[in-house]
């Protein structure tokens, strides 16, 4: 897209603007006259141009390289002065003809009326004057166009121009061969943005510039005076005296035109810096939201997403584009608006249905009338993460004190039971029975003791004291008690190593990893079956790189496994 100046040389803020962003990026323009939109999709796809700029419809995002909007243009309504609107809302229920490439925001936002397709916005004007449309909407830097070369249907008709609200949004398009370097133009484009490079070229280069205004004056005081013109003359056909009369008046007329005219001049020259002030602002507010560390939505009343920032990728997955048009509950099911400014914790959804806890940020904004949510959206489920985390360990610190304090507790009660033992042990008058039980008990009382040197341990409250233990003895010892646990259905049987099994290891705590592999064994065989517990020695050689073998080193192991009797199976499971 481009405009050309009286030598025929491409100009114009589409123009500078892109050839800024190649001359950053290393790239050599070459411009060539613009169709309308059919001839410039049909141009992409045959090869004759390798980008445009215009609307990101859904059609060209099937056909070619579609970048997100970069900059856009506000929407105007040109109908004939007897005709003339001086507000927007007068536009529902009529005719209107717009341009393909702003059909669909048009037709979206003026759904009462009868939009028509035109091919760009000279034929869109010439509709207006001809009457076959009550108005015409088209972005309103094509009014340059207008002025300069103004449709043939609309000689000598006036035309009023009226601001609306839509606007319209331009994107880069390439064919695929020219992807990458469209791509590149893109990223360049948001560093003219960032840099107000592009706010510079915006004020070089308004919509419809001062001077234009000013022809745009002189036109119509042309044709006002020409119409009159011959009023005058078929006045003076028939009285002389009446003409004269009149001409004195038109005189008069033409000189508060003047005046009129100069006044709407200056006008709009003041109405111009408010657009361009309030689209610097908008720009200025859309580079926060775009860099924000969140991400950002605004939603409007039906629950629909207006905008998207770029952050809203890395959150729910999906592009900002995809999500624009998008129920809000796609994303956050359980949404609801607040009366206020609100801040919530709501389980929301990834692209592809992963779940994740979101914090969400309410505040109102009110545009038009409408009532407008703008949402702040941040993943916290690595911060509800740490904080369980940090849950678990206060909870487990606080058992650790606990069982600190009940191993205290059961340590004096193990003394007493291992003073009462020793006495009936010393005493001598217990039978062979008696006296193998009592020595069962004192044993008992030794594990015991480990375990509330194990507990102890546990919280913090005493070292463990790691010794030289023979795995085959430690096992041995605890053969006894574990028959005893364990019920009939359940055979043991233990396998020691042929050599002492010698390791540095806590004894209590060593039997407590035991006793805890034989219940586990035991809860996965509720109908019966057998548990072996094996001891191995290992002997390695140590030192001597390639020479004879200095020395022989030893490791001890031990493992157990287990399995299943079903009953009325002829072989091991």
């Amino acid at each position: 897209m481009s405009y050309v100046d009286e030598g025929g040389k491409a100009r114009g803020f589409v123009v500078e603007a892109l050839e800024e962003a190649a001359r950053r990026e290393g790239l050599t323009l070459e411009w060539k006259t613009a169709g309308e939109m059919v001839a410039n999709d049909e141009s992409l796809r045959a090869g004759r141009l390798d980008l445009i700029v215009g609307s990101a419809t859904a059609e060209r995002q099937r056909m070619f390289w579609v970048s997100d909007a970069w900059w856009s243009s506000e929407l105007v309504s040109v109908t004939l002065v007897e005709r003339r609107l001086r507000e927007q809302r007068q536009l529902r229920g009529t005719r209107i003809v717009t341009p393909r490439s702003a059909l669909t925001v048009v037709s979206g936002y003026f759904a009462e009326s009868r939009v028509e397709v035109a091919g760009n916005a000279v034929e869109a004007t010439e509709a207006v004057c001809l009457k076959r449309a009550d108005t015409g909407i088209f972005a309103a830097m094509y009014l340059r166009e207008i002025i300069r070369s103004p449709p043939a249907g609309c000689q000598g008709i006036g035309l009023s121009v009226l601001d609306v609200e839509p606007q319209m949004e331009y994107s880069l398009i390439a064919g695929m061969p020219a992807e990458r370097a469209a791509r590149r133009l893109r990223a360049r484009l948001d560093e003219i943005v960032a840099d107000g490079t592009l706010a510079g070229i915006s004020t070089r280069n308004p919509p419809v510039s001062t001077p234009q205004v000013i022809r745009m004056g002189e036109i119509l005081r042309a044709q006002y005076e020409r119409r009159t013109a011959d009023v005058t003359l078929m006045a003076g056909a028939a009285v002389l005296l009446v003409s004269i009369l009149f001409g004195v008046r038109q005189y008069r007329s033409g000189r508060k035109l003047r005046e009129l005219n100069r006044s709407l001049e200056s006008k709009m020259v003041t109405i111009l810096e408010a657009q361009e002030a309030l689209r610097q602002s908008e720009e200025r507010f859309r580079t926060l939201l775009a860099s924000a560390p969140q991400a950002v939505m605004v939603i409007d009343s039906a629950g629909v997403v207006s905008y998207a920032n770029a952050r809203c990728h890395v959150v729910f997955g999906w592009l900002p584009e995809e999500i624009v048009g998008m129920d809000v509950r796609t994303l956050i099911p359980e949404w609801a608006v607040a009366e206020s400014i609100a801040e919530r914790e709501w389980q929301a959804s990834r692209k592809g249905g992963a779940a994740f806890q979101a914090l969400v940020t309410m505040g109102e904004v009110w545009r038009d009338g409408e009532r407008l949510v703008l949402a702040f959206v941040a993943d916290i489920s690595e911060r509800l993460a740490m904080e369980a985390k940090v849950r678990e360990s206060q909870r487990l610190e606080s058992v650790g004190h606990l069982a600190g304090g009940v191993a205290h507790d059961f340590n004096n009660l193990l003394t007493v039971i291992k003073g009462y033992a020793e006495l009936l042990k010393s005493g001598g008058s217990s039978s062979g029975a008696e006296r193998e039980a009592v020595e069962e008990i004192a044993r008992a009382a030794d594990r015991a003791t480990g375990l509330t040197r194990q507990l102890l341990a546990f919280s913090r409250r005493q070292p463990t004291v790691p010794r030289v233990v023979d795995l085959n003895a430690l096992v041995r010892e605890a053969e006894r008690m574990l028959r005893r646990l364990l019920p009939a259905r359940i055979v043991l049987e233990f396998r020691p190593a042929a050599r002492d099994a010698l390791v540095m290891a806590d004894a209590g705590q060593w039997e407590q990893v035991l006793m805890n592999l034989v219940v586990n064994a035991l809860d996965a065989m509720p109908s019966g079956g057998c548990i072996v517990i094996e001891t191995a020695v290992e002997l390695r050689a140590l030192g001597g790189d390639g020479g004879p073998w200095r020395a022989l080193g030893g490791a001890a192991c031990f493992g157990y496994r287990y399995w299943d009797r079903p009953r009325g199976a002829g072989e091991d499971v």
